[in-house]
């Protein structure tokens, strides 16, 4: 597997899948899975960790130097300003139609579930933006 390959599978301009198509909420999920990984890691709770876990393939699986291959892509694709506007913008659009299409009335993929965890994961990205760098101020005598 080529690094294009696992990049294809984690920026979000490749692996995103269109609102005007209506996905499916499995796939909806996903997405939001995935957009969770790069830019707000803390947004899944316990019950959709698990959810995702079980919705992997063997494709979604990685080891050894595809492993590394995989977390370079994850973490160019957490720096790239096109994608995370890319992501931003179409986690608003996810949340602005109101996902009147999904009529899944499971606890993780109905589409209240799917808008929250939208909102969480803008939410968590907007807040760690917003937060800037820390800098602290060290002195120390030199007697």
């Amino acid at each position: 597997m080529t690094i294009d390959s696992v990049a294809a599978r984690v920026n979000p301009t490749s692996c995103l899948p269109r609102i005007k198509d209506e996905p499916c909420s499995t796939d909806v999920f996903r997405a939001l899975a995935r957009l969770s990984r790069l830019y707000s890691p803390q947004s899944l709770n316990k019950d959709e960790k698990a959810f995702n876990s079980s919705l992997e393939t063997s494709d979604d699986t990685f080891s050894g130097q595809t492993r590394s291959e995989y977390q370079d892509a994850l973490d160019s694709a957490r720096v790239d300003d096109n994608e995370k506007r890319y992501a931003m913008s179409w986690l608003t659009r996810l949340i602005g139609s109101g996902l009147y299409w999904v009529d899944d009335e499971t606890q993780i993929t109905c589409a209240d579930a799917l808008l929250d965890l939208a909102g969480r994961i803008l939410g968590g990205h907007a807040s760690l933006e917003e937060a800037g760098a820390i800098s602290r101020e060290f002195r120390f005598p030199l007697q």
